[in-house]
């Protein structure tokens, strides 16, 4: 590593010197604090767990406690936060929100849930309060004698280290003597928990470990029913009664009110604290800002540079001033503090009247009142925080609509919510060998060890190496020049992200934008200095190294399956940037740097890639005219820590090789690995294959020579083997021989391929009538369970060996499925965003999800015959997308989807997919790689034979659209511009090009507007023929025009609005048009008031009950007609509607409503 890395920890090993991006720590000792511990049992109650929350949340007399040591622990302990709490607990394996016992009741998936591992719980766990610094303390679970059982706190206070003891005797299955062997008996041990042990069934060693002095004093419970529990503390010795400020049993503790009341004990001894800050960028004043920032700037000058050692200086002179600036002028926001919750009325109210019903109840002691009085109180408050959560997301709704926040935040704080909460600390790390890595100092030094077993020692960064010698056969040498463009600074500024971390001179991306105006001119200089001097100055060489958990892994306690994060300093990432750039101009302007089939390099995509893989397997579905299809394989190889063991030396010597000025290059530029992996196709350039060669392949019909082909593609560190041959056999002898010519290649060069992950699939175009062995290729270190594959991920996508894509479509369900699921905490048909905002969702989230890399795979059959996406996986796209709509409209499952998708102005997935695949190859049109895909296309047929009908090749027909339409295309540009070129493809060409692309971009898009507009008229036609009086949303033809009736309205408004303007409304009319023989929902369909049909019309028209409250309506309209008012009046009537058809659907915003 060039660099020199401080490891720290997001979620583990951090260190107070080492703060947390944007965050100002300060540990302070508060000597004359207590230490308070609370002991509680959950008795595996969910109940008591949002109990204990509540009253965290609320206005306490006390403060919180320090610690919480919770024994018995329900299941769904790891998924509910606790506010100004970390929680730390330890299961069999690592957990996921499938694991989320209330996940059942959020997901919207059909069908049985996927069966899932089972887990097991320890019964003991530890709440620590976040003031706590995380150097101060840790836990250890013991997973010997008594496991799960039993948890020990190690905590650093002011008058020294601590060991808090966690116990829970489940049963009686504790073993005292193991607990007493490990717990000393000093001031530095406590012990908490739940012993069950009582009178003289306590241990017998207990009274030889020392004498209890307080374990004689009764505490006496009374309860509410007048029913008297006498407890006592299990344990209490000798030398802690010095310690021991105060013991008391709490009993007003929300659901703790039965039996295993809360223990709160206070010691004489004071935890370190920590204050937490951080910059609040929101509130600063930028002209006071730019004001001190310019007076501390104007001292450092614009002095050239001689040496390297002036550069070092220049930049720390500007960071210092900028470090200053801050401290002067940038508001800090200290950690937000926990506000109480003012008291409710209602709920003060209703709790006297428990009180007094169950004083009532104590003259008769009927357990049926009492249960039925609680089951009622708890649906109560149950109903009372939905309602609150409700308020909120309401009153937050508007500061989205305000532009203050983004819905798509909201989004992710609801995936968020559904995920276990993530434990401060790194669990015991354990190597190969069995070695256990407990404290921070030997995990960190582990992971580095197993990360980058070669990097230099101490504090010196590693020697400088020698530029290789340009070789004498290769004089031509690249050229790029070293000045800055005007604006180029500017321009990245101005795109830095906010929200990032920042590196180790802790200055973040929002400082540089906020004072763009004045250090500019700096920052030019300073980089035009880094370019001339050819020099990566020393400050950017260190970063601070976050590890986060990796998603998917079943443990944790591999180093492997943690992924380290370097925080660079944000000026160095800019200097970089600047270098990148220019490699990637030098990449696409000399297309020959790179390999054609490199997928990666610039303007080749993920989708670039994928499309030529199901290209080539296509191709050999082609039916010959003299034999069968011919057998394709792909082997997906691995390369083990790909960027993690790049040699220096040969990297440098490629460049050189291919002609780089010696001074381009950057530290970590991802362009560079490219370049470092090119030679893995470059190996196989005009290589003749050996095996199969000269051999006869006996076919049903015709004889002859058949040529073996193969490809190697690549996209970044995947490398994959693609083969066709008459036999799965002779693919695989292909693949050994390709493997060991690779192999040739990558051992000098320290590249390490693990074959234990290489993946291997057989494709096949009909399933075979008779199982078959699948022959493998022979590697050493091949696992044929985990080489062989039926389903197998290539960048994204899952392909299946028939190509059916059903695979890949049932996993985008999944995920479409998971993600309705979490906006079902964010917003319902009545309350949350507004209909406009959750459209955006549906729009930027769900379709992206389903379009990514779609030209590569959905591919529409004309009939069963063809090759490509059967009819059937198409409706299950557009059943996931009409799910979706309903839940941003607030509709009815039954209405229409033709109607639901014009009046949210959404096109079907089969036109949205069908305008991103011909954009795409629009665009692909007179490129490179479309001549390597046609060349791959042609195959090798053998023309000997009995003519036999052929399958066209799908990509050869699409593309001939594409063409066609790009025609179009370039007559409309050489309309507009009578001397524009348009040269597609290539990587120069004239300014223009931007031009062409957007108005492919706009004919696609105009072209899937028409095919909606002919689709809808048509289907309008015909529901017009079958009945007398359309809705109102058949009247409109397709465009934006019915999506903008929905602009400012709140979300019940434009539910309701929706359900009047498709007439699938909860009112008698439609209910009874829903009856079934298993079901009735209305008995008849007629209003109420007797006087005409329940319907919309009626109600807003002609209904008598309704005539007074008629009147304010048309008071408040211009003109009072039906039309109008499910159009232009749209927001007057929804309201209108909402309080008067007496839908029970809008009964929690009736209620606002009549409050408002």
């Amino acid at each position: 590593m060039s660099r020199r890395s401080t490891l720290r920890g997001s979620k583990a090993l951090r260190s107070p010197r080492n703060p947390a991006p944007q965050v100002r720590r300060r540990t302070v000792r508060l000597g004359n604090e207590t230490l308070d511990l609370l002991q509680l049992n959950m008795k595996d109650s969910i109940k008591r767990l949002y109990g204990l929350k509540q009253s965290l949340s609320e206005e306490l007399s006390e403060p919180q406690p320090h610690v919480i040591a919770a024994q018995d622990i329900p299941k769904g302990f790891p998924f509910v936060p606790m506010p100004g709490y970390h929680l730390h607990y330890h299961s069999s394996r690592a957990l996921t929100e499938d694991d989320n016992p209330d996940a059942v009741k959020t997901t919207v998936m059909k069908g049985k849930p996927k069966p899932r591992s089972k887990w097991r719980l320890d019964r003991v766990a530890f709440y620590v309060h976040e003031s706590i610094p995380l150097a101060d303390w840790g836990v250890t679970y013991h997973t010997e004698k008594s496991k799960g059982l039993v948890a020990t706190l190690f905590l650093n206070t002011a008058s020294g280290a601590v060991k808090i003891h966690n116990v829970y005797n489940q049963h009686k299955e504790l073993d005292m003597d193991y607990l007493f062997s490990y717990c000393e008996i000093c001031s530095s041990d406590i012990l908490l928990g739940d012993f069950n042990l009582h009178g003289r069934r306590r241990s017998p060693r207990c009274g030889n470990a020392g004498d209890p002095t307080r374990c004689s004093d009764i505490l006496t419970v009374k309860f509410k029913r007048q029913v008297l529990l006498h407890d006592r503390l299990d344990f209490c010795w000798q030398q802690h009664c010095p310690l021991v400020k105060s013991c008391q049993v709490i009993d007003d503790l929300a659901a703790f009110t039965s039996d295993h009341r809360p223990v709160l004990t206070r010691l004489k001894m004071g935890p370190n604290r920590e204050v937490k800050a951080r910059y609040s960028w929101n509130e600063v004043k930028g002209k006071t800002f730019l004001s001190t920032l310019k007076q501390t700037m104007s001292a450092i000058g614009f002095d050239s540079f001689g040496s390297i050692s002036e550069a070092d200086g220049y930049l720390g002179r500007v960071t210092g001033a900028m470090a200053a600036a801050m401290a002067q002028d940038v508001p800090i926001r200290q950690q937000a503090v926990r506000r109480s919750k003012p008291a409710r009325a209602s709920n003060d109210k209703f709790a006297i009247t428990r009180e007094s019903v169950l004083e009532k109840l104590k003259a008769g002691p009927n357990p049926r009142f009492r249960n039925f009085f609680k089951r009622q109180s708890q649906k109560r408050d149950r109903r009372q925080r939905r309602t609150e959560w409700r308020r909120f997301i309401a009153t937050e709704a508007e500061r989205v609509e305000r532009g203050r926040q983004k819905i798509f935040q909201w989004s992710k704080l609801s995936k968020a919510w559904a995920q276990p909460k993530a434990m401060p600390h790194m669990p015991t790390l354990c190597s190969d060998k069995g070695e256990r890595h407990t404290t921070n100092e030997a995990k960190a030094l582990h992971f580095v060890e197993t990360m980058w077993p070669d990097i230099s020692k101490g504090e010196e960064a590693p020697p400088k190496l020698k530029m290789p010698q340009l070789p004498p056969d290769n004089p031509s040498k690249l050229e790029i020049s070293k000045e800055l463009r005007p604006g180029e600074v500017a321009a990245l500024i101005k795109k830095l992200p906010n929200r990032k971390a920042e590196g180790p001179d802790q200055i973040a991306n929002e400082a540089f934008k906020l004072a763009l105006p004045v250090i500019l001119p700096y920052l030019v200089h300073f980089f035009q200095a880094c370019l001339d001097l050819d020099y990566h100055p020393k400050a950017f060489r260190h970063a601070l190294t976050v590890v986060l958990p990796k998603a998917g892994k079943e443990t944790y306690q591999r180093a492997k399956s943690w992924r380290p994060v370097a925080l660079l300093s944000c000026l160095g990432k800019m200097l970089e940037k600047i270098v990148a750039n220019r490699i990637k101009e030098l990449l696409m302007s000399n297309p020959h740097l790179c390999p054609l089939l490199q997928f990666g390099s610039p303007g080749k995509s993920t989708t670039h890639a994928l499309e030529y893989i199901t290209n080539w397997v296509y191709r050999s579905w082609q039916r010959p005219p003299g034999g069968n299809a011919d057998h394709t394989s792909l082997m997906a190889l691995d390369i083990s820590g790909a960027y993690d063991h790049v040699r220096r030396e040969e990297l440098l010597q490629r460049l050189v090789d291919k002609g780089f000025p010696d001074w381009l290059g950057s530290p970590l530029s991802p362009i560079l690995f490219i370049l470092f992996a090119a030679p893995i196709l470059e190996t196989f350039d005009n290589y003749k294959l050996k095996a199969g060669k000269g051999k006869k392949v006996r076919r049903r019909r015709g004889k002859g020579e058949t040529t073996c082909v193969f490809s190697v593609i690549s996209y970044v560190d995947d490398t994959n083997f693609l083969v066709s041959s008459p036999s799965f056999e002779l693919n695989c002898a292909i693949l050994t021989e390709l493997h060991e010519r690779l192999m040739e290649w990558a051992t000098p060069r320290g590249v390490k391929f693990g074959p234990d992950k290489y993946a291997l699939m057989h494709f096949q175009r009909r399933k075979p009538r008779k199982p078959e062995t699948q022959p493998m290729p022979k590697i050493r270190g091949l696992i044929r369970k985990h080489l062989m594959k039926e389903e197998l991920r290539i960048l994204g996508v899952m392909y299946d060996r028939h190509l059916k894509w059903d695979k890949h479509i049932d996993e985008l369900k999944a995920k479409v499925s998971k993600i309705l699921g979490y906006h079902t905490r964010i917003s319902g048909s009545t309350w949350g965003p507004t209909l406009i905002r959750m459209r955006q969702l549906h729009v930027s989230k769900i379709r992206s999800i389903v379009g990514y890399a779609s030209p590569a795979w959905f591919i529409p059959r004309h009939n069963r015959h063809d090759l490509g996406l059967p009819q059937t996986w198409l409706n299950k796209l557009e059943v996931m997308q009409n799910d979706s709509l309903v839940k941003v409209a607030g509709a009815y499952k039954m209405t229409d989807r033709m109607v639901l998708r014009k009046e949210l102005h959404v096109e079907s997935m089969e036109h949205y997919l069908g305008r991103i695949a011909l954009t795409y190859r629009m665009k692909n049109v007179g490129s490179a790689y479309l001549t390597a895909l046609e060349k791959a296309q042609q195959g090798n047929i053998n023309p000997m034979g009995k003519q036999q009908r052929t399958l066209q090749n799908p990509f050869t027909l699409m593309y001939s659209e594409a063409k066609r339409e790009l025609l179009t295309v370039k007559a409309q540009f050489t309309k507009q511009n009578k001397n524009g070129e348009v040269v597609l493809g290539q990587t120069r060409h004239s300014g223009s090009i931007l031009a062409v692309v957007k108005l492919i971009k706009a004919h696609a898009t105009a072209r899937c507007a028409d095919r909606c507009a002919e689709e809808w008229d048509t289907y309008v036609m015909k529901k017009s023929n079958n009945r007398d009086k359309i809705p109102a949303a058949y009247l409109e033809s397709w465009g934006p025009q019915s999506l903008s009736y929905y602009r400012h309205l709140g979300r019940a408004e434009s539910t309701m609005l929706m359900q009047c303007r498709t007439e699938t409304i909860g009112l008698n009319r439609w209910l009874n048009k829903m009856n079934s023989k298993k079901k009735t929902y209305s008995e008849s369909d007629l209003c109420p008031c007797r006087k005409g049909p329940h319907t919309i019309e009626h109600l807003f028209m002609r209904c008598p009950r309704l005539t007074e409250k008629r009147r304010k309506l048309v008071a408040e309209v211009k003109e009072f007609r039906l039309q109008k008012l499910l159009t232009s009046d749209a927001k007057v009537a929804s309201r209108w509607a909402i309080l008067n058809f007496g839908l029970d659907q809008f009964a929690w915003p009736r209620e606002e409503l009549m409050v408002s």
